[in-house]
């Protein structure tokens, strides 16, 4: 058995879900974070297991034709990318890859082709950040974690956030500090803040941010200060979470200053975007999905559809338009309120919007030609996909953000009956290891 802080000579081979390249040593599976395929390197053992060990790349002997000099100066210390030393054409091929092999080994799927989609842009893409604050010595940490811990790295910006974002976060951070509103601390026995949640709005040029706190507490001050002093903030609110973990958000929300909706625009489609509900962190990329979900279903002014884990509405008002009816079923309430009032804020009248768990709420549908879901990283919850096969629809789209879940709820719908006849890539999230597919079955 390999031991912690032994150097190994080692040739990376491929790469894991998950981010990390892989070797071998005497047999041994050996996975190291920052490494690329095609890269000789001394690792340094850092954590020996019984099968397999984890190691940090101590030198690199000689690197890879696909490694490349990182963007950003804060990555290999910050954990939130893991491929910024990949060249991109080469990251596309290995989420390929690597989906296919998940298709294979969990779903006993053999896929042949998988089309990537256009990405909009490899940098600058995402419009919402999410930034843990712990107190300090020397003031607040604000920025985000370390690989594979909650040490946190006090950022100064991220080449993956609109520009927006990171000229806002300095001012914000910097009003804060003076504020004397302190942190979480790591245990989050003490302090206050717990996260800034910024969101931008390309059509207004806007940003909103949530302050995240363990308690009440009055910042109407440092909300209006924020407002003030920082010119593209426009919208400020509280979220208040008392609950340790890693749940981000709470259920208790204020309005601090400003107003009280930013829009966004995807499509022909305007959204009203109240602060805790989810739409998808690149719009660029987001745009060209959704065009061929409906390119993929074939729609027409007769069917039925039914759109499940429906969040703000975002698909489904994007298919009202080709379809007769659309049923939306969605579990948070303040989502389905932002859904009904975005149908009316596009004058789209054939589009019901059901609040409950889809695995609930399917049973008020009788029939339905077509089906998309979009669901949370641990996929279709229990009972859906049954749920989704009473239906009988003919097409299925089926938008994932977690190749291990769609891999095994293909292989049911494959089961009972379904083809599986496209499998997409669509890089939601370029020099990160996170993969965005999405599958289109028929029968």
């Amino acid at each position: 058995m390999l031991r912690a802080g032994q150097v190994l000579n080692i040739s990376l081979e491929n790469l894991a879900y998950g981010g990390d390249a892989v070797g071998h040593f005497q047999g041994q599976a050996v996975f190291v974070p920052y490494g690329v395929p095609g890269d000789e390197l001394k690792v340094k053992i850092a954590e020996p297991h019984k099968n397999y060990c984890r190691g940090e790349i101590y030198e690199i002997i000689k690197p890879s034709v696909h490694r490349i000099k990182p963007e950003c100066r804060h990555f290999g210390v910050c954990g939130s990318c893991q491929w910024q030393m990949m060249d991109y054409q080469y990251q596309l091929e290995q989420k390929t890859n690597i989906t296919r092999e998940i298709f294979k080994r969990l779903g006993k799927i053999e896929i042949e082709e998988i089309a990537v989609l256009p990405p909009a842009g490899e940098w600058h893409y995402r419009n919402k950040a999410q930034y843990p604050v712990q107190a300090s010595k020397n003031g607040n940490k604000i920025g985000y974690y370390r690989l594979r811990s909650h040490d946190l790295v006090d950022i100064q910006e991220c080449p993956l956030l609109e520009t927006g974002i990171n000229q806002a976060f300095l001012k914000v951070k910097e009003i804060i500090n003076k504020s004397g509103l302190k942190g979480s601390t790591r245990a989050g026995h003490s302090g206050n803040l717990r996260h800034l949640i910024f969101r931008c709005s390309k059509i207004e040029d806007a940003l909103s941010l949530i302050l995240v706190t363990r308690y009440e507490l009055d910042l109407h001050k440092i909300a209006q200060r924020i407002l003030t002093e920082v010119a593209n903030v426009k919208s400020i609110w509280q979220n208040v979470n008392p609950a340790r973990g890693n749940v981000i958000l709470g259920k208790k929300w204020s309005r601090l200053a400003g107003v009280e909706y930013l829009s966004e625009r995807i499509g022909d489609i305007t959204y009203r975007l109240s602060p805790g509900s989810f739409l998808q962190s690149n719009l660029g990329t987001t745009e060209i999905v959704y065009q061929k979900i409906m390119e993929s279903l074939h729609l027409s002014s007769d069917d039925e559809m039914a759109d499940l884990y429906s969040g703000l509405g975002s698909i489904a008002l994007q298919l009202a338009g080709q379809s007769k009816r659309v049923v939306a079923i969605e579990e948070f309430a303040p989502a389905v309120e932002d859904a009904r009032a975005n149908a009316a804020l596009n004058n789209i009248g054939n589009c019901e919007f059901l609040c409950g768990r889809a695995e609930d709420q399917l049973i008020k549908i009788k029939s339905a030609d077509a089906v998309v879901l979009d669901p949370p990283r641990q996929g279709a919850a229990p009972g859906v996909i049954e749920a989704i096969v009473s239906l009988s629809p003919s097409r299925i789209a089926y938008l994932s953000c977690n190749p291990s879940t769609l891999a095994r709820d293909a292989a049911l719908l494959i089961g009972r009956g379904y083809k599986l006849q496209k499998l997409f890539l669509a890089d939601m999230f370029p020099q990160t290891y996170h993969i965005e597919n999405l599958a289109i079955l028929t029968r």
